[in-house]
């Protein structure tokens, strides 16, 4: 039960079970205890030195993890020129946290071999089957100059290691780990040498994405955590039923007005006026109409800035009971405070910041549905947060999806974002110095080139480490910009984007709802990207090969026909 909620429910769950059984909270803090003080005592010690480094003057951070410190003791226990064996998680190649063993094993040490193994279908263990693990061995000695040593990446059973694919096999040397990592030596999941040869060539001649040199005047944020932050967030029945009126786009003519449901709306609540045109949004009552209902009056303050809000009888009573998990500020309301979508995973995709709408249920059995392309689209959210409470000055600006996979039909996806709206830590954002340079990533990451380069180097999640790493060509030609726009500008969150850049009122038609013209544009866009980064038709066609899940549901065009690679390359 506990795995299907979150936010509030959960905690409302957890107070109901451990009213129901009382030692369960004392099991809880024991337990959390006992893990923080065994990682207190490991982190106290002098000799595990290499989990911790610095980068670019920065030290890496992440939890204790035990596989780390099992690695780093493994070198206390062997003599000089000693080998080990090792079965570990794959992220000990990728991870920023594990930069310190990469270290340890590339620079202090001498590795011989390394697989890395994805657990497709659950074939090795019982658990996710986007799960990497790494089997590999290494000697207790310093590396010898432009020594190497083989690797193989994503295998999915054990035949490399019976001699069966030897076309799998990579040779990696710590000045080619240096080219393709040169602050954190992470290794790529690159299945073959031709990719390796082709990874290789892009990053010799275009900066990582997050270094000075890229050129890219760019800040990433994780903006609410969906636990630490959950107070935040707010559900349609709970305002519905704290009488919050809802305001909706309805299309008049070539344009577009904010409307709400007058037989919903509370007769005695005034609304603001006019009513701020911003896409789906909630609004609360007034002040007089929350003391009207007898609700209990604070003041707090915000930035600096002091704000009446208001707490209903319900509320009041779940806050003062014995046992519970919330206080007053879970449940304030702010007097015509307006709550506009939390933006998840799920609501993102390829220049598509509307792709589903939130049905029902709660985490992991939450239900959500897809639009269709045709669709007139409405920002459905789980759940609406108050931008009036928000600190933080919000602009347009990038949104991508942190929860992924190296086999998805796609790895990266990501969409424009308008201002009135916040994001949840599994969608962070990117903003940027100016318009020119935002709608440049946007084309970029949701390009094929760029998500090839990215499925090399991520498991399951895609975090700024990764993507900071990702090598790409600066800009996009200036006429690109309207055929993003074109993708992306599908609701009214878009409209005043839409408008600032194109010139021209925005309305529902100005996005192309027929598949086939959606995706003429984004293979234009693709195109421009690739020759941006002077890819050959065949190096182009070594990258579409990397896809082959994307657009199932379309036939072939005419003249289209089969890629498959080959010992004698693309054919």
């Amino acid at each position: 039960k506990i795995a299907q909620s979150q936010s509030a429910s959960m905690n409302r769950l957890i107070m109901e079970l451990e009213e129901k059984t009382p030692s369960l909270r004392m099991g809880w803090l024991s337990y959390e205890k006992n893990l923080k003080d065994y990682a207190a005592f490991l982190s106290a010690r002098n000799e595990y030195k290499w989990q911790s480094v610095a980068i670019n003057g920065r030290k890496t951070g992440g939890d204790p993890d035990l596989f780390r410190y099992f690695v780093e003791r493994s070198f206390h226990c062997v003599k000089d020129n000693g080998r080990i064996g090792f079965l570990v998680p794959a992220v000990l190649w990728q991870a920023e946290g594990c930069t310190g063993l990469r270290r340890l094993l590339f620079m202090e040490n001498s590795v011989e071999s390394l697989e890395v193994f994805e657990n497709y279908r659950k074939w090795a263990f019982h658990i996710h089957s986007s799960f990497k693990f790494t089997s590999l061995v290494a000697a207790r000695k310093k590396p010898r100059k432009n020594a190497s040593f083989s690797g193989a990446f994503m295998l999915r059973d054990t035949r490399y290691l019976d001699g069966l694919l030897p076309e799998r096999q990579v040779k990696l040397s710590q000045k080619a780990i240096e080219n393709l990592s040169p602050d954190t030596l992470a290794l790529l999941d690159i299945k073959s040498d031709g990719d390796f040869q082709l990874v290789h060539r892009l990053h010799e001649e275009f900066p990582a994405f997050g270094r000075q040199e890229s050129g890219w005047d760019v800040k990433y944020r994780c903006e609410l955590h969906m636990t630490n932050d959950a107070w935040l967030f707010k559900k349609t029945d709970w305002m519905r039923l704290r009488e919050f009126t809802e305001l909706y786009p309805v299309e008049k003519g070539a344009s577009w007005e904010m409307e709400y449901d007058k037989t919903q709306k509370p007769y005695a609540a005034k609304l603001p006026e006019p009513l701020p045109k911003i896409g789906n949004c909630w609004i609360a009552a007034d002040a007089d109409h929350y003391r009207n209902l007898g609700y209990k009056e604070m003041e707090i303050e915000v930035d600096s800035e002091k704000m009446t809000t208001f707490i209903s009888h319900e509320d009041l009573e779940i806050v003062r009971k014995s046992n519970s998990r919330f206080e007053e500020k879970h449940f304030r309301i702010i007097p015509h405070g307006i709550y506009t979508p939390l933006y998840e995973g799920r609501m993102v995709h390829n220049f598509d910041h509307c792709r589903k709408k939130y049905i029902g249920g709660e985490g992991r059995t939450a239900i959500w549905e897809g639009y269709e392309l045709s669709e007139k689209r409405e920002v459905k959210p789980h759940f609406y947060v108050s931008i009036t409470e928000n600190i933080y000055p919000i602009a347009n600006r990038l949104v991508f999806c942190d929860v992924t996979g190296a086999t998805n039909e796609r790895s990266a996806l990501g969409s424009l974002l308008g201002p009135n709206s916040l994001c949840g830590n599994s969608t962070p954002t990117l903003s940027f110095g100016n318009s020119k340079q935002l709608f440049s990533m946007i084309a970029i990451l949701n390009s094929l080139v760029f998500d090839y380069l990215v499925r090399f180097r991520v498991s399951t999640h895609l975090n700024y480490t990764y993507l900071s790493q990702i090598v790409n060509p600066r800009s996009i030609p200036e006429e690109s910009v309207q055929k993003v726009l074109s993708l992306s500008c599908t609701t009214p969150e878009l409209a005043l984007l839409w408008e600032e850049e194109i010139g021209s009122p925005w309305n529902y038609d100005v996005s192309p709802k027929d598949p086939w013209e959606r995706a003429e544009l984004r293979a234009e866009i693709d195109a421009i990207v690739a020759e941006m980064y002077g890819l050959s038709v065949e190096e182009y066609a070594r990258v579409l090969t990397s896809f082959p899940l994307m657009d199932r549901k379309f036939g072939a065009l005419e003249g289209d026909f089969f890629l498959t690679e080959s010992n004698d390359g693309i054919k």
